[in-house]
């Protein structure tokens, strides 16, 4: 896992110094903060490189602990997960490596649906995983495939108040084929609040509109700033990307025109996350108790 993370942040941060050197301006990247109700520009390829620069290997190992800790309950014994606001796959290149480091054989299954047609997308290998570019008013083709993982990869609080409602009214007529479910989302620190009441609005519409009942709920959010590494033996950022990533106000060749050069630099040179601060999650688990058999 370690080397995957290496590989993918330098094929990444070769084409963002590429993308950088050929423009006279970095204003565009401005837009990547989550202190406010606006969410990134996401379809500006410049944006993702940068997000995924600065998230990927701290998402990753975030992702991998939670796939490994629902894993270690042994209550599904097979994976089918829908990840909702997926991007790049962040949260599968966890799964597939908690299913790696797993004693026992589990099929997966994935399907990421992201209203933004993300790049460096990797199946690792997995024919059974794909990706769907689609707005939320095309979800509800998917209300009645069978998944018994749902996901929202800390995408839940990135829905307008309207799209929102649309998914609210998917999960009423979503059809729950499986005897167990599992449903997983990873909260932004800077809206958690407003995260949890979301899932919690989607946990009651599950429990109301089908026959599944909350068995269990795992919480968890970190309040230290305990590094990355001694969370996950996997983390690595790799030191070259840091101090480039760090400095990036210097690569803008109209820095000098900018009329407030320090709240540029406030902007631009943000440190990647490298301890357990941001980690924030919640996981259900719903069962159908009128089903005896082996779960899926």
């Amino acid at each position: 896992m370690k080397d995957f993370i290496e590989r993918k942040m330098f094929e990444i941060y070769n084409d963002f110094i590429k993308e950088v050197d050929k423009r006279d301006s970095l204003c565009e990247l401005k837009s990547l903060r989550f202190d406010g109700e606006k969410s990134p520009n996401y379809h500006n390829p410049l944006v993702q490189m940068l997000f995924l620069l600065r998230y990927l290997p701290a998402y990753m190992v975030e992702y991998y602990n939670i796939y490994k800790q629902v894993i270690d309950k042994d209550f599904l014994y097979n994976f089918d997960v829908l990840s909702i606001g997926a991007g790049c796959g962040t949260d599968y290149w966890g799964l597939h490596y908690a299913v790696k480091d797993s004693l026992r054989t589990i099929d997966t299954s994935y399907i990421g649906v992201d209203p933004v047609d993300w790049k460096y997308r990797e199946n690792l290998g997995n024919s059974k995983c794909r990706f769907i570019y689609s707005d939320i008013n095309n979800y509800r083709g998917l209300k009645d495939n069978f998944f018994n993982v749902i996901i929202f990869p800390k995408s839940i609080g990135e829905f307008s108040e309207l799209d929102f409602g649309v998914l609210k009214n998917i999960f009423k007529n979503m059809k729950f084929l499986s005897g167990r479910l599992v449903m997983i989302s990873t909260a932004r620190k800077t809206r958690k609040n407003e995260d949890i009441q979301r899932i919690e609005e989607l946990k009651d519409i599950i429990i109301k509109n089908s026959f599944l009942k909350l068995e269990n709920v795992e919480c968890y959010d970190s309040n230290t700033n305990n590094k990355l590494e001694n969370y996950c033996r996997y983390f690595y950022y790799p030191e070259q990307i840091k101090k480039y990533i760090t400095n990036l106000s210097s690569r803008c060749k109209s820095r000098e025109k900018c009329p407030d050069k320090y709240i540029d630099r406030e902007m631009f040179d943000r440190f990647p996350i490298l301890t357990t601060s941001q980690i924030c999650y919640q996981i259900y688990y719903f069962r159908d108790p009128n089903w005896d058999e082996i779960p899926f």
